[in-house]
């Protein structure tokens, strides 16, 4: 193998190579294959992936007790998008082409598994693209379709260049089953060339382990007859035992660290995050664990290089290349994850979110129109997580917004919650005030804010008005029981557009809840 070992760059370094590249340190929203043809070629040095596995389930995003919405739904159906991107395939590389239409021959089309591996194909195209011919890929998917992945990657980045099968074995509770219980992901390690950044990676020594290294060092070498193989402590000692026969000449040298054993493809030591009570949890159902991360963005990639996650859903790919001095690149088609990747981003590296730059939201009135009429689900999220609160979504399928906020009352704090809708109609109607009221009801609200693109008109503001006032902070805060709130409003301030009193805002910001201090807040 003709590995590199590069040194991590200088922090001098790492700076000038990131300015020189606009891409980089940017969250993106849309699809994934638009944004990565927007990339230049050979870009990027490392790129992970966790796409959906064709598991033929809807995943949803928890947000706190009361709120959850559909992250993605991974079933997979053939459709004009399938054959277009099957005409794209056959122009770039007829092998994957022929490749798929072989496995096609063997599926019904309508089985899912055709449509799911020609969304793939594409996009693993682009990333070959975009890799530099010093970088590495690893893909992690399940059993149910890594094996097809992997004929397809053998096309695509060619089988010589494939290092691993990684698996990521792990416990949990398990359903009664009539086969071994499935409990390990796959992981595809593939590099672009012979020649590509690797950074050996270590496991905690075993007690085993520790006891074999301190019996070596006392010896002077530590010999494997069968596998050829020598630890050489102690050069004097190693040679002696050599020339007295008891060990062959010729054994291939290798280190042993302290009794820390170089990691195999077999990784056991990193565990699941488990229930809610985790404290890496972010709500995803499929969230990976930072440790599985760090130790990839570790092994394959230096200082300063740049990261990209595609898939980057509840951003554990980003959090850990930031943290380990890497420059990074997310995508993800839901306004969920671009929102939860942000605050992550802001809550544990010590950032703003308004300073993470995000492309593909929308910035202005036409570009939340085109939003809305493009996808009204996305726009719903859009408009509900600008808001900061949390999407819900309810039985007809529409997002709503949920926020749980702290009152000051009669002395002590007390739970609040709020209800958030964008309106059926332009201007909002009578009819968007009566589904606005039903919700609050239905979720015991004591707010209501309706997200429009322009003002009601008088009729119906008196229809808002008739719904009465709210009196927060012992009574010295009044404020409307539902509220409009306009999209330019969004555009321009985004939460600051919500008015409630909110303690726990204080709070945070440290102030002294006591008498007159305790003032109105618009958050």
């Amino acid at each position: 193998m003709n590995a590199s070992r590069s040194l991590p760059m200088t922090t001098a370094t790492a700076t000038k190579k990131a300015t020189t590249f606009e891409h980089v340190n940017r969250l993106c929203y849309g699809d994934n294959l638009d944004t990565l043809r927007t990339l230049p070629s050979e870009s990027v040095d490392l790129i992970y992936l966790d796409p959906p596995y064709n598991s033929k389930r809807v995943y949803n995003c928890s947000f706190g007790a009361k709120a959850q919405a559909k992250a993605f739904d991974d079933n997979w159906s053939w459709g004009p998008e399938q054959i277009r991107w099957l005409n794209d395939i056959n122009d770039r590389n007829k092998n994957v082409w022929c490749l798929l239409n072989c496995l096609m021959k063997t599926f019904k089309r309508n089985d899912g598994l055709p449509a799911y591996l020609v969304a793939m194909t594409v996009r693993l195209i682009e990333m070959h693209r975009v890799l530099k011919s010093t970088g590495s890929i690893y893909l992690h998917v399940d059993p149910t379709a890594s094996h097809y992945l992997k004929l397809v990657m053998d096309q695509i980045f060619g089988g010589g260049n494939f290092k691993n099968d990684i698996a990521w074995c792990y416990r949990g509770m398990t359903p009664k089953a009539s086969y071994f219980n499935k409990k390990h992901d796959t992981i595809l390690f593939f590099t672009k060339s012979d020649e590509y950044v690797w950074n050996p990676q270590k496991g905690e020594p075993s007690e085993g382990s520790l006891r074999t290294y301190k019996s070596a060092m006392n010896r002077g070498y530590n010999a494997n007859n069968a596998r050829g193989m020598v630890v050489v402590f102690d050069r004097a000692k190693y040679e002696a035992a050599v020339r007295a026969g008891k060990i062959p000449q010729g054994m291939r040298e290798t280190d042993f660290d302290g009794g820390r054993p170089a990691l195999t493809d077999w990784w056991d030591d990193i565990k699941i995050l488990g229930g809610p009570g985790n404290k890496e949890r972010t709500g995803y159902q499929t969230q990976k664990p930072l440790a599985l991360l760090e130790r990839i963005i570790k092994a394959s990639s230096n200082e300063g290089d740049v990261v990209l996650d595609p898939y980057m859903g509840s951003g554990t790919t980003i959090e850990a290349a930031a943290k380990l001095g890497r420059n990074w690149i997310g995508m993800d088609v839901t306004h969920h994850a671009v929102a939860c990747t942000a605050a992550r981003l802001a809550a544990n590296l010590d950032l703003e979110e308004d300073d993470i730059p995000v492309i593909g939201v929308p910035f202005d009135l036409e570009s939340a129109r085109h939003l809305r009429d493009a996808d009204r689900t996305q726009y719903d999220a859009w408009a509900i997580l600008n808001l900061k609160a949390a999407p819900h979504e309810e039985k007809s399928g529409r997002l709503i917004g949920i926020r749980e906020f702290k009152d000051w009352r009669d002395s002590r704090t007390v739970d609040g919650t709020a209800i958030y809708v964008t309106s059926n109609d332009e201007p909002p109607s009578v009819t968007d005030v009566d589904r606005l009221e039903r919700l609050m009801k239905q979720h015991k609200a004591d707010l209501g804010f309706l997200v429009a693109f322009t003002m009601p008109d008088e009729f119906t503001l008196k229809r808002i008005e008739r719904l009465g006032e709210v009196r927060q902070n012992n009574g010295r805060h009044v404020i409307p029981k539902v509220q409009v709130i306009t999209v330019e409003q969004i555009v321009e301030g985004g939460a600051s557009a919500t008015k409630i009193f909110d303690v726990s805002r204080q709070q945070r910001r440290k102030k002294i809840l006591s008498g007159e201090s305790q003032i109105a807040l618009e958050v």
